[in-house]
């Protein structure tokens, strides 16, 4: 079970590190880990200026991000 936990925390890690890698963040902005599904890893930009803007990761690290209620492509992180 703390494997797993463990596991579970090291990829969340590294897919915040590769959209903080691949977005340009503002020292304001922060990137919190939302949930997760079958499919996807889902992740929050958060700033206290802007709306949050949400993005997903899938198992191939192909990024998608919410635009006017639809998945937009943006990069493979």
């Amino acid at each position: 079970m703390v494997q797993e936990l463990e596991k579970k925390l090291k990829e969340i890690l590294f897919c915040k590190k590769c959209l903080k890698e691949t977005i340009s963040l503002w020292s304001h902005e922060t990137i919190e880990y939302v949930k997760e599904d079958k499919q996807f890893m889902y992740f929050a930009i958060s700033s206290e200026n802007k709306p949050s803007v949400f993005y997903r990761v899938d198992d191939d690290m192909d990024t998608f991000k919410l635009e006017n209620g639809e998945w937009k492509y943006i990069a493979t992180i």
